[in-house]
């Protein structure tokens, strides 16, 4: 292991850099640029490893190490990582988990005979397969994209379901894609799965009770006065119909085993997912998410604001559920104001639980 010093600076202090410009040429009321500003000069760590090849098929080929027999740059990889986590662990240091993700996408390598030592033709270049590579500027918002922002911040400001559950689904998916950690896929993934469902939930029960279904919230406080999977068994069917079961296979018997199965094991017991559980886990989700709109979608009739606040008028026009009248503005509201009240009616009941909680 080797650490070259650059002059140029690395990401990092680039960001830093050109963020103090930014701040000391807004205070003079001036936007200029620096050229004799100096450089810092970082260290790059760089790591040979030495492995042995059976063909150039062996090296090119990437197998899952999964599968009990690793490529050849997966096996130098894996101590890698190891060592890393070893160190991490003995200095407690801040350093991030090294991961495929965060390696450099560009791997340089030499082929040499395992006797003599002597190189066999040029130095090469491998490419890595992720996909965390810098994607350059970022483009201005278009006027739709403007729109959608404005949405996204007043649902954000008032705690909505459907923004809440979409950042963790983002986060498993950053966090396999970007980082490399199946585990925090794993985790993000399963909080995604109970946001969705307890807020629908909560809605639904909501519009119950502001329709005048139900003259009191001793069914809301009920149903979360009980476990996720007691809800999903007794509360969802005769509100929302289909199949709401663990053990006949689909959406919910594999968010049950995929997504809700695989962080039990993370969170209680420490596993370290595979890449391929950690995919599963989030393609479960996906397909939770399907079900649980389709049913909403079915049930709009019965509950307009709650489907309008989670699947908007594309989820219900693509559904084939939209009808202009049932849920125009003057036959249900804004739907920010369903969203604002439902909050409101939500953090009571959240306290209706807890003081039941206490007292048995």
């Amino acid at each position: 292991m080797s650490q070259l010093h650059r002059r140029a600076p690395d990401e990092t202090h680039s960001l830093v850099d050109d963020a103090m410009l930014v701040l000391t040429s807004s205070a003079a009321g001036v936007a200029h640029s620096d050229p004799d500003r100096p450089t810092t000069e970082t260290l790059r760590t760089v790591v040979a490893a030495t492995t042995l090849v059976e063909s150039e098929w062996d090296f090119l080929s990437r197998k899952r190490a999964d599968a009990g027999y690793p490529d050849v740059v997966g096996r130098c990889l894996d101590l890698l990582y190891r060592q890393v986590r070893a160190v991490r662990l003995v200095e407690q240091s801040a350093i991030p988990e090294l991961t495929y993700e965060r390696i450099v996408p560009v791997i340089p390598y030499l082929w040499r005979e395992a006797r003599s030592g002597r190189a066999i033709g040029e130095p090469g270049l491998l490419v890595l397969d992720h996909a965390n590579i810098h994607e350059g500027r970022p483009t201005q918002f278009s006027p739709e994209a403007m729109d959608q922002y404005t949405q996204q911040l007043e649902r954000l400001n008032v705690g909505d379901t459907l923004a809440l559950y979409r950042e963790r689904r983002l986060e498993a998916r950053l966090a396999l894609s970007r980082d490399g950690q199946p585990a925090e896929a794993a985790v993000q993934a399963a909080i995604a799965a109970e946001v969705l469902l307890d807020g629908v939930l909560g809605m639904i029960l909501f519009e119950d009770k502001i329709l005048g279904r139900e003259q009191s919230n001793e069914p809301a406080v009920a149903a979360f006065s009980t476990n996720l999977s007691r809800r999903i068994r007794g509360c969802f069917h005769p509100r929302l119909g289909g199949r709401w079961t663990f053990s006949t296979g689909g959406p919910i018997a594999a968010w049950n085993e995929a997504t809700a199965g695989l962080r039990n094991r993370v969170v209680h017991r420490g596993y370290r997912p595979t890449r391929d559980e950690a995919e599963a886990s989030v393609r479960a989700l996906n397909e939770l998410e399907g079900f649980v709109c389709n049913r909403l979608a079915d049930r709009s009739l019965t509950y307009p604001r709650s489907a309008l606040a989670v699947l908007g008028r594309r989820g219900l026009e693509s559904r084939g559920h939209w009808h202009r009248s049932r849920f125009s503005t003057e036959s249900i509201g804004p739907v920010m104001d369903f969203l604002s009240s439902y909050r409101a009616w939500r953090d009571l009941i959240d306290e209706e639980v807890e003081a039941l909680g206490r007292s048995r």
